[in-house]
């Protein structure tokens, strides 16, 4: 009792309805035990509260696009202008864990995925910065990283997609 088999599962219009406000270019969304969290283009993640102004955590990172939580509370960020990883830290503090990889800039990056405490991985749409470039090249030079040890090491596991976006594990 209490299950609907999926093939009669539907959603209408009623039962979507607004949270939160005053967000800025929320790309990615993260639900866990803390609420809801959204990427924001004042710089950082908002922890998104209903009916409340959005509490922004972290700052500095150009066009947060895509992140995921670490189980100690941290967030791994891409930002999508500038081709830096970034980490913010439950007290907001913010670092940058990886902005080359062998000499060279990374490229624009779309999505973070914490796989446990010490792994992420991290698509790459293009090497090219702006990404808009690469619409117009048709170039396949989207990549996926695979990172150890915060930064420590890190290789390209998967190479020549195009327009890599959201990866998870």
């Amino acid at each position: 009792g209490g299950y609907v088999a999926l093939h009669d599962f539907t959603l209408s219009a009623a039962d979507f309805v607004p949270y939160g406000r005053g967000l800025r270019r929320p790309e990615c969304v993260w639900v866990d035990r803390d609420g809801v969290w959204a990427s924001d283009a004042l710089g950082g993640v908002c922890h998104v509260r209903d009916g409340c102004g959005p509490a922004v955590l972290g700052s500095g990172i150009a066009e947060p696009n895509g992140f995921s939580r670490r189980p100690d509370g941290s967030f791994v960020v891409t930002g999508l202008n500038d081709g830096r990883l970034y980490r913010i830290g439950p007290d907001g503090h913010t670092r940058v864990l990886l902005d080359s990889l062998d000499g060279f800039p990374l490229g624009t990056l779309n999505y973070a995925c914490a796989d446990g405490p010490r792994r992420i991985w991290l698509s790459v749409m293009t090497r090219h910065l702006p990404w808009v470039a690469a619409m117009q090249s048709h170039e396949r030079d989207g990549y996926i990283i695979r990172i150890d040890e915060d930064g420590a090491r890190a290789e390209i596991v998967a190479d020549g997609l195009d327009l890599t976006n959201e990866v998870k594990v």
